[in-house]
């Protein structure tokens, strides 16, 4: 399984306010860490992670669209994180957001109280819709496509395969391929997309 990482970074622009994403490049692409709406004269904390999948020397970018500002970074942080850790700040979480207490009052037809009644509750599937980003890589990557499959996702998404610049990387010459294969990978594994 490949490491995971986590960053953050404090992010301010020069003037207004612009979006400001970073990006990571390796020799194999570029991987889109986060994203976040940065403002003049106060400092936001932009948040990512990403899976490390490549080797070798890696350049951090962080960009805009609005190319008129300056973008001013401060305290860059990355840390790799374990399996083991990953699923101790899942179950937090799960604790802390999707849990409540629930009261359940057992009756008879009358309505009265059922005395020492045994409730047996028994969750047949998750309701929420759990799931994560992938990319094309899972497409050649068994690793990835076991650990992806193993996990009870119900919906994913992907990160750059159907957006513009990578189905049209020039104009007029569209290319599809990877968002069809992405596609029909998660129809296989009953995955909305």
């Amino acid at each position: 399984m490949f490491p995971v990482c986590v960053g953050a970074a404090w992010i301010q622009v020069s003037s207004s306010s612009a979006p400001v994403s970073a990006i990571f490049k390796t020799s194999s692409g570029f991987v889109h860490v986060g994203a976040i709406v940065a403002e003049s004269g106060c400092w936001s904390m932009l948040k990512g992670g990403l899976t490390v999948n490549a080797s070798g020397p890696a350049e951090l970018y962080f960009e805009s669209e609005n190319t008129s500002v300056e973008i001013f970074v401060d305290s860059i942080s990355l840390q790799p994180f374990t399996q083991k850790q990953w699923n101790s700040h899942q179950q937090q979480s799960i604790e802390k957001v999707r849990k409540t207490n629930v009261r359940i009052q057992a009756v008879t037809e009358q309505g009265n109280p059922l005395e020492n009644a045994t409730i047996i509750i028994q969750q047949k599937a998750p309701g929420f819709p759990f799931g994560v980003a992938v990319n094309k890589n899972i497409l050649t990557n068994t690793a990835y496509q076991n650990w992806f499959t193993s996990k009870p996702f119900k919906v994913t998404t992907f990160e750059d395969e159907m957006k513009w610049y990578t189905t049209e990387p020039s104009p007029g010459q569209e290319d599809y391929s990877a968002a069809d294969a992405l596609v029909q990978f998660a129809k296989q594994h009953q995955i909305a997309v």
